[in-house]
């Protein structure tokens, strides 16, 4: 974890929260603050009330009734403590990168569990769901896995996409029916190991020595190293970063022939490679970029 990711995000850092780590750990420094505010002055008030009932008993004991407004006193303060550094971190601009990723943090629960895509949205692009769902999914995933002998070159996108593009596109469709794990992370390399959909995009990049963030808030954030290209100008390579939902996005690789994607879909479906990536996520799409690193 680079330590000046902390103070300000420059060029050194891809993005103001691409650092999945501290997210996990600001998650947790967050239900504990929850907790606290919660347990804390719960306790502090029962132990305010019996002195209270002591100093009714005992009116002559010396200093009870301070130890009641001691208490008492306690009890507003850690209960307002919470509130008042989330405030704190809510001013602090977002290009501060602990400021970023404690909002990140604040709707990551769902992130660290399991995936619960439904199968409706599973099966949003317009595959058949007539028959059993379940069996839908091995069928699904199983037909994936043979776009594997496929080949990304032969699409009919533009003679001046960058040849790079196509290697990238084509490294990324060895991959289909591969295993899908929220939270996972990839290196690039074989073996795969289980990836959510921007490690496996995170991945691929990285083994064409493209760095980028490794997971979708990082990527999309990362303005300074993506151009934004039209729908009408998709190249090999391009990625499409969605909108975000309930706190989490996603991404996946354009192969350049028509709206294909190839993506890390969700648990039940694995990585994928679909005919229309407005239709592959029940995210809405927010844009189409090309890393500048892709020539």
């Amino acid at each position: 974890m680079n330590l000046i990711q902390f103070l300000d995000c420059n060029e050194l850092v891809s993005s103001c929260c691409s650092d999945y780590g501290l997210v996990v750990i600001l998650n947790v420094v967050r239900k504990f603050l929850n907790i606290f505010q919660i347990l804390i002055p719960i306790i502090l008030i029962v132990s305010s009330t019996i002195q209270f009932t002591k100093m009714v008993i005992n009116p002559d004991e010396k200093g009870a009734m301070k130890k009641v407004y001691n208490m008492f006193f306690a009890a507003v303060i850690c209960f307002f403590l919470p509130i008042v550094i989330d405030a704190f971190l809510g001013l602090v601009p977002n290009s501060f990168a602990i400021s970023s990723c404690w909002e990140e943090a604040k709707n990551y629960s769902e992130k660290l569990e399991p995936n619960n895509e439904t199968f409706d949205n599973v099966f949003s692009s317009g595959v058949d769901t007539s028959n059993n769902k379940k069996s839908l999914v091995v069928d699904f995933v199983g037909n994936g896995k043979s776009n594997n002998n496929g080949n990304i070159s032969n699409g009919n996108y533009s003679s001046s996409c960058p040849k790079m593009g196509i290697d990238i596109a084509n490294y990324a469709n060895k991959f289909v029916g591969q295993p899908y794990k929220y939270g996972g992370k990839w290196n690039g390399e074989i073996p795969y190991t289980p990836t959510d959909c921007s490690g496996f995009v995170y991945g691929v990049f990285r083994h064409f020595k493209i760095s980028i963030p490794d997971y979708s808030y990082g990527q999309m954030m990362a303005t300074h190293l993506y151009d934004v290209v039209s729908p009408d100008n998709i190249c090999p390579g391009d990625v499409v970063i969605y909108n975000r939902k309930d706190g989490y996005g996603h991404t996946g690789i354009l192969t350049g022939n028509g709206m294909e994607i190839i993506h890390a879909k969700c648990t039940n479906c694995g990585v994928v490679r679909e005919p229309n990536y407005v239709k592959a996520s029940s995210h809405s799409v927010m844009k189409l970029v090309r890393f500048k690193g892709v020539k």
